[in-house]
């Protein structure tokens, strides 16, 4: 009978106990064999290789894989998240920058004047004409302070030179140093207003940091969820060679019987059908596992390239086996933490942090202006330039002067309905916090349930997968004693089969029970002391 040398996705795997079985096994000569059976498994292989060649997939070299190194690259290549991380340091940038709002800022002009103009006044007929030069150069700084209020400073030097008779000296240099402090009293007052972007600036900062923990759980959630099916294609790959290999040996085993007179020609064809059908099952079990292996590369290694996706997984961390400790026994207490942890959670609290703050400024701004002036100032006045300066320095001639400026909008239609538009906004944040938190306490007993169902479901498969083992073994002992017929032992082979599915089905689930539980408490890949930037 003639098979291919080993299956690929055996092959790939490591799979040497079915392998190096019969159901493997190279071409051997065998003068028994039935050439109708050697026609269906030859004409089964050549289907799987007509399947093959119209796939046409590169294979690439072997890489092992841990779960724990699938979470790492995944994190590590995912473009969504570093997309996510340029956007957490834009937020950065934006918050550290909206303080410079309270820097200093310096503020200069100048300007050069010629004039000349007809004499308009009796006291400047004889010059016929008025000519007049001026240099104005103005420098300051100004700056808001996060208390509230501002100061500008500034010194303002201006040179004339002009024929007028009216003009004290032909060339005067004035000079004036002032400061004002402007504060107020009504709207814009307080250092919360006045720094209130910037709080919003920076809770918007944790709000993108909020985020970008949000996606790195959810990569990791998806890495262990694509994980775990590669793990369980693996090992229905297993357990359809395993299959196959049971039927071969009970078609051999009937083959002979048949021979030796004692087994009739409707075993060896209810065996034949059974080996059609195993083969079937690998060819299925070898499709999935690409399918799975192709899903999870796809996560961990973005890209269109064949160098990339032709790379084959060989996982080698085993399917999870429940021990009871995944869950707590006080569900409040679990909800409590969750909570407190989830980053969804985390972000309404922070959009409602936001329209709080923006809902009081509307009502800050909804007030009248009412600001203060102290103004303090010293002037010089002289010919010399160097004495004006000295003049204006020594505060020989100051002024000090105060004032209040008032402004009322009248009807304020607009502030008044921005403030409507900022308490709404307010009030659905509540509401949006409040669902959320809702949604949190609802997901996170649903995954609970789920792990503690699995856990049990677990248990209770490879409890009827060792019954099934057994009943097949007893069956296959009474079928040598003559004590049971073929399509019974076809039948709890196949049984056992169905358990051994079932069995590793229901560990993989379980491990994705897991990592839903680890994405419903908000601490999915926290324990290994991963955080969000």
């Amino acid at each position: 009978m003639r098979l291919p040398d080993s299956i690929w996705a055996l092959g790939l795997l490591s799979l040497a106990s079915i392998c190096s079985s019969p159901a493997f096994a190279q071409e051997q000569d065998d003068d028994g064999v039935d050439p109708a059976v050697d026609d269906l498994v030859d004409d089964a292989w050549a289907s799987r290789s007509a399947l093959d060649a119209v796939m046409d997939e590169p294979e690439g070299e072997v890489l092992e894989l841990s779960l724990e190194a699938a979470r790492a690259i995944g994190l590590t290549n995912d473009l969504r998240l570093q997309s996510l991380q340029e956007v957490v340091d834009a937020a950065r940038h934006r918050e550290v920058g909206s303080w410079g709002a309270f820097d200093w800022v310096f503020n200069a002009s100048g300007n050069l004047s010629e004039s000349e103009a007809d004499a308009s006044n009796i006291f400047d007929a004889g010059a016929g004409s008025i000519d007049s030069s001026s240099q104005d150069l103005s420098f300051g700084f100004d700056r808001a302070f996060s208390a509230g209020g501002s100061l500008s400073v500034s010194y303002n030097h201006n040179n004339t030179k002009t024929n007028s008779f009216f003009n004290l000296l032909e060339t005067a240099n004035q000079d004036v140093l002032a400061a004002v402090y402007t504060r107020p009293l009504m709207r814009g007052a307080g250092g919360d207003y006045t720094t209130s972007l910037q709080g919003i600036a920076g809770l918007r900062w944790d709000r993108e940091r909020e985020s970008f923990r949000l996606a790195r759980q959810g990569i990791l959630v998806t890495v262990d969820m694509l994980y775990w099916d590669l793990v369980l294609a693996e090992s229905q790959m297993s357990v359809a060679g395993s299959a196959l290999d049971l039927a071969l040996e009970q078609l051999d085993r009937d083959r002979r019987r048949r021979a030796a007179g004692v087994a009739t020609e409707v075993e060896v064809i209810q065996d034949e059908a059974t080996v059609a059908r195993r083969i079937e099952g690998v060819l299925l079990a070898e499709t999935n596992l690409r399918s799975a292996m192709d899903t999870l590369r796809s996560a961990i290694f973005p890209g269109v390239g064949a160098d990339t996706w032709s790379v084959q997984l060989k996982s080698i961390t085993q399917l999870p086996v429940p021990d009871g400790s995944s869950v707590g026994a006080d569900w409040q207490a679990e909800i409590d933490s969750s909570i407190s942890q989830r980053a969804e959670v985390r972000i309404a609290e922070l959009d409602l942090e936001i329209a709080k703050m923006q809902h009081e400024r509307t009502i800050n701004e909804k007030e009248p202006l009412l600001d203060v002036l102290v103004q303090l100032s010293s002037q010089g006045y002289d010919a010399s330039v160097s004495n004006a300066i000295e003049e204006t320095l020594t505060y020989e001639f100051p002024t000090l002067s105060a004032g209040l400026n008032f402004q009322l909008p009248m009807g304020n239609v607009a502030l008044d309905r921005e403030e409507r538009a900022a308490r709404a906004e307010l009030r659905a944040a509540q509401l949006g916090l409040d669902a959320q938190r809702s949604e949190v306490a609802t997901g996170l007993r649903e995954a609970l349930r789920r792990v503690r169902y699995q856990s049990e479901a677990t248990r209770a498969a490879s409890k009827t997968r060792d019954a099934a083992q057994r009943l097949m073994e007893a069956e296959r002992s009474r079928y040598e004693q003559g004590l049971s017929t073929n399509f019974q032992v076809l039948e709890f082979q196949q049984a056992l089969v169905e358990a051994q599915y079932a069995e590793q089905a229901s560990r993989a689930a379980y491990g994705q029970a897991l990592a839903t539980l680890a994405r419903e408490r908000g601490n999915a890949g926290e324990s290994q002391g991963g955080q969000a930037p």
